[in-house]
C-alpha cells in the first residue's frame, strides 16, 4: 500500500469512525447512511495525500470498510444503553402504586415473621406451591437472592418512595439487559438491506476517489 495514501486515509478513517461513535453517544441511535459519508471522508483523505492510482484506491477501499465497521460498532455500543433504557421503561410501566404498597406490606410481615421461609412464601404468594413441603430448594434460593433484598429495603428505616423504587427497578433492568447482550448478538441484526447499500456506496466512493474520480 502507498504510505502517503495509508497515512491520509488512516487519519480520515479514525476520525470518521470516532465521529460516528460520538453521534451514536449523543443521539443514542445508529445511522447506517453515515457509512457513505465515511467512505467519502476516507477517499478525500487518500486523495489529498497521494496521487491517484490502483494502490491508492485499494488503500481507500480497505480503510473505508474498516472505518465503517469500526464506527458502526462504536455507535451500537453507545446507543445500546439508550435502547435498553427504553425497553426497561416499557417493562416497568406496569408497576403501580398498589403493587408497591403490597410489597411494603410483605416487607412489614417479613421483618416480623418468625416462621419458616417456606411458610412466608406460601402465605404471601411467593410460590405457586400450596403446601410447605412442595416449596423446593431452588425456589427458596431464588427468593433469598431476588425477593429478600427488596423486602429488606422496603422494610428498612428509610424505605424509598414509590417513584424512587420504580426508577431503581428500571435502572436495574436496563443494566441487566446491557450486561446480557454481547456485541456479537447485536451486530449481525443491524445489517439490513439499506445498511449494506450504504456500506457498498461508502467503499465504492472511497475507491473511486482513490482512483482520482475514475470508475
Amino acid at each position: 500500500m502507498d504510505s502517503k495514501a495509508l497515512t491520509g486515509g488512516l487519519i480520515a478513517a479514525v476520525s470518521g469512525a470516532f465521529l460516528w461513535g460520538l453521534l451514536g453517544w449523543i443521539t443514542e441511535a445508529e445511522f447506517g447512511i453515515l457509512a457513505w459519508a465515511i467512505g467519502g471522508l476516507v477517499g478525500f483523505g487518500v486523495m489529498r495525500s497521494a496521487s491517484p492510482s490502483a494502490n491508492a484506491a485499494i488503500t481507500a477501499g480497505v480503510l473505508a470498510l474498516a472505518a465503517i465497521l469500526g464506527g458502526k460498532i462504536l455507535a451500537i455500543q453507545f446507543a445500546l444503553p439508550g435502547y435498553a433504557r427504553e425497553y426497561a421503561e416499557e417493562e416497568t410501566a406496569g408497576l403501580t402504586m398498589s403493587f408497591y404498597q403490597e410489597l411494603k406490606g410483605d416487607a412489614e410481615v417479613w421483618a416480623e415473621h418468625d416462621a419458616s421461609v417456606e411458610e412466608f412464601m406460601v402465605d404471601r404468594g411467593y410460590t405457586e406451591a400450596e403446601d410447605l413441603v412442595d416449596v423446593d430448594d431452588a425456589e427458596v434460593q431464588f427468593f433469598h437472592e431476588n425477593s429478600v433484598p427488596v423486602l429488606e429495603e422496603l422494610g428498612g428505616a428509610n424505605p424509598p418512595s414509590f417513584a424512587e423504587w420504580k426508577e431503581a427497578q428500571t435502572e436495574q433492568l436496563a443494566a441487566a439487559i446491557v450486561d446480557s447482550i454481547s456485541l456479537g448478538d447485536v451486530l449481525p441484526s443491524t445489517f439490513g438491506l439499506f445498511d449494506i447499500l450504504w456500506i457498498v456506496l461508502g467503499v465504492g466512493t472511497a475507491w473511486r476517489m482513490g482512483m482520482g474520480g475514475e470508475s
